[in-house]
């Protein structure tokens, strides 16, 4: 059976995010449900788990796949995108001083969806849709004074493979960089997920040497290399 962490998105919708996803009646594929985001998971990343991908998706509609050693299609696809990301596991994590400006570390919920949007649109740490938010915990980071009642920074939970979850969307807003706090929400995460019994894991992009620098010295350790897919359905014929 294939590490979980080989195929995040496919374990998580076949676990704890299966209420969040459509499924094929086959069972080779699966995506998160639109409102959520374009991730899905293939049983075998070859052509077939596609073809089982296509029946669950519109023409002119974009699959996602975040999973190692997939096999791109070439037929019945338009490969968009196709990228390699770095793949993460929590180890001894240093200490993350809390802010000491008088911003406030609080948890998200459905009040705070929409700013949650916008943050993450300014800041671009990913895909993040309004539904996005129910796949996990996410945490903010919210200003005083001149800034008071603005989200400044966040970091949540998206993937949940077996026996790990992800963080992600952590980012901050370009007017409250080198302040620290997406140290402090990563550890607030990182902490969550510990309670939760599972390990915590995440993903930069390949090229992103500035973040694996950052994440190897809060204590996250490399463990290799994922896909990251993003194909178009063609029409029919």
């Amino acid at each position: 059976m294939a590490d979980p962490l080989d195929h995040a998105p496919w374990s998580s919708l076949d676990g704890d995010h299966r209420h969040l996803g459509v499924f094929d009646e086959t069972g080779n594929a699966a995506k998160y449900q639109k409102h959520v985001g374009l991730f899905g998971g293939l049983a075998e990343p070859t052509a077939a788990g596609w073809a089982a991908a296509a029946t669950i998706t519109r023409e002119g509609g974009i699959f996602g796949v975040f999973q190692a050693g997939v096999e791109l299609p070439t037929k019945g696809w338009e490969v968009l995108f196709h990228e390699q990301a770095n793949q993460f596991v929590a180890g001894t994590m240093r200490d993350e001083p809390a802010p000491h400006d008088g911003a406030r570390v609080v948890r998200l919920d459905g009040d705070n969806v929409d700013a949650m949007v916008e943050l993450t649109g300014l800041a671009q740490p990913g895909p993040f849709k309004a539904g996005t938010a129910e796949m996990g915990s996410y945490f903010g980071i919210i200003g005083s004074g001149a800034e008071d009642g603005r989200l400044l920074a966040m970091a949540g939970q998206r993937f949940h493979p077996t026996g790990y979850i992800e963080v992600s969307a952590v980012c901050t807003h370009p007017d409250a960089q080198r302040r620290g706090y997406g140290g402090a929400l990563t550890r607030r995460v990182v902490d969550e997920i510990r309670a939760l019994g599972r390990e915590a894991i995440l993903h930069t992009r390949h090229n992103n040497d500035n973040a694996r620098r950052l994440y190897e010295a809060m204590g996250f350790e490399f463990r290799r290399q994922v896909d990251v897919v993003a194909a178009r359905r063609l029409p029919a014929g």
